[in-house]
């Protein structure tokens, strides 16, 4: 708890920024726009009912005339011709263009997108195998090298085709091994002997990890390199060239015919080389080009950009959301038309009577390892409980030990947060009117309708839950808001929506938001302690 509490002091500065950042004024009904499916009697119920609950008007919702039967997934040609194009169209209408900062999916909007369509192009299949080829050939380079620094003469040992390792495993171990050598000629006795192993190491390291890394390490161990002119300079070219790729968005193609795989040598070595055609070979076959839709509709008004993995969300602690081009995005959505329009019912409940309950939080761990992102998360709920104890009147009940909470043992949950138990979903929870929660492990909203799915996401809709969030596929556990700060914003009393997208790490990834946009579980000050209530520790 200790370090925990060495956190809350950043927390509550967060909470104080956000009364500043507020200039650009909390999200109004107005300022949202419905997307639903006009061929689903429920989609069309569902926004209608959020229309006139909320006070929207019912212009406010854009009908997209989608295929049945109810979809869960769209294909990428489908989802920019059928949605991304109609959404875009709406929002460039001088009527929208200045005023919609919320989009509003609705039961019956497909959630995922599938790959993209990279894989089945012949131009794009010659480059993976062109690809290939010279991965390969800097792989058997690499390969020689950690043979080099294996042997106390540094010299080349022939190689076992037997014993030839893979190159992602060496890869993985490049880093000790030749730490591991350093030790080792640094042992060596005679001065003369162990400098000229030292400048033959040195030379290596840069071959390994590039040039400038490389030089420094050699400076690091006491040795002078000859750095040319023509060395720095090229090298300065290469870190232009790299930079303008990044910011302009070069495709795969561009950066292959340009011949940016000789910079990324230079400048990373020939371990950041293979690293970068190892990324651009998963882009071109369309691995991990997927998306939940909703992250990738935050999007909808850029031009282009990668799809390979994620987009850092710019919205996050942003203190000028007027000028960012990304749009917030919830859902509602969930195993049945009942269920959702249940959130939408409970969001104004809680409102109106304030959110009450108790606030469980499930870590794993008394004394989290700070320097791992497992204990990164595991202190952050820690730091989120600790919050919630002294900013508002909830119970807390904060477990600390790898076994989840558990069934029936969590009555009368208002905001929980914790892991890790996938795609099995642990019955632990009597959810409050207004609960708000999620859980951190992986694929947890894949199923998001299904009416007997063990994932967490829509077993906690069933249960009764008002918002949660999470993943349809695999997000990796960076892409989790950190809990301490989602819930903080939450009981400075943001919005759903907002709490959401001022911590979220991630756009055009595999998170959703799900519940009314619009909920404020501590709106007007609610549930929150005065200054003068909060307990002293």
């Amino acid at each position: 708890m200790t370090a925990a509490k060495g956190r809350l002091g950043s927390i509550v500065l967060l909470l104080w920024v956000g009364v500043l950042a507020d200039r650009c004024g909390a999200l109004e009904p107005s300022e949202i726009l419905i997307v639903a499916n006009a061929t689903n009697r429920s989609s069309i119920r569902i926004a209608e009912v959020y229309c006139d609950k909320r006070g929207l008007s019912r212009d406010q919702i854009l009908w997209l005339p989608l295929a049945q039967p109810l979809a869960s997934t769209i294909d990428r040609a489908q989802y920019l011709q059928s949605i991304a194009e109609p959404v875009r169209r709406e929002l460039n209408k001088p009527s929208r263009a200045s005023r919609v900062r919320c989009l509003l999916t609705i039961y019956g909007i497909p959630y995922r997108i599938g790959l993209a369509g990279s894989a089945n192009d012949p131009a794009a299949a010659a480059i993976v195998g062109d690809l290939g080829r010279i991965r390969q050939n800097r792989g058997e380079y690499l390969i020689q090298i950690a043979n080099r620094i294996e042997s106390p003469e540094l010299k080349i040992i022939p190689l076992d085709p037997q014993k030839i390792p893979r190159v992602e495993d060496l890869l993985a171990k490049l880093p000790e091994r030749f730490e591991a050598s350093l030790k080792q000629i640094q042992s060596v006795f005679d001065p003369q002997t162990r400098r000229t192993r030292l400048e033959e190491w040195a030379k290596l390291y840069v071959e390994v990890f590039g040039k400038p890394a490389g030089w420094k390490k050699a400076a690091d161990v006491g040795i002078v390199l000859v750095i040319s002119t023509t060395d720095q300079r090229e090298i300065q070219e290469d870190l232009v060239r790299l930079q303008t790729a990044r910011e302009e968005h070069w495709s795969p193609a561009r950066r292959f015919e340009a011949r940016l795989y000789n910079a990324f040598e230079r400048v990373a070595g020939t371990a950041g080389m293979i690293a970068a055609i190892d990324a651009d070979t998963d882009n071109l076959r369309g691995k991990e080009t997927g998306a939940a839709l909703d992250s990738e509709l935050t999007m909808v008004r850029f031009d282009d950009y990668p799809l390979y993995r994620w987009q850092p969300n710019e919205l996050k602690e942003s203190m000028d959301w007027a000028a960012a081009k990304t749009l917030m995005v919830s859902r509602l959505d969930g195993p049945d038309e009942t269920i959702v329009l249940g959130l939408i019912d409970k969001a104004l409940a809680a409102e109106s009577a304030g959110l009450k309950g108790v606030a469980y939080f499930d870590c794993r761990y008394p004394k989290p390892d700070s320097a791992s992102e497992f204990g990164k998360y595991d202190l952050s709920i820690h730091a989120a409980a600790e919050i919630v104890r002294r900013k508002t009147a909830m119970k807390v009940v904060e477990d600390n030990k790898p076994e989840l909470f558990a069934v029936g043992s969590c009555p009368d949950a208002a905001l929980y947060c914790g892991w890790y138990s996938l795609r099995k979903y642990v019955d632990a929870f009597d959810f409050a009117t207004g609960a708000v929660g999620y859980h951190i492990a992986s694929f947890e909203a894949a199923d998001l309708r299904g009416a007997a799915s063990t994932e967490w996401c829509p077993a906690m809709l069933r249960d009764g839950i008002t918002a949660t969030l999470g993943p349809v596929n695999e997000p990796y556990l960076t892409a989790f808001p950190l809990p301490e700060e989602f819930f903080a914003e939450l009981i400075a009393g943001r919005c759903l929506v907002e709490a959401y997208f001022r911590t979220n790490p991630f756009n055009s990834w595999q998170m959703l938001l799900i519940g009314d946009p619009l909920y404020r579980p501590f709106g007007a000050g609610k549930g929150v302690l005065a200054p003068s209530e909060a307990p002293r520790r």
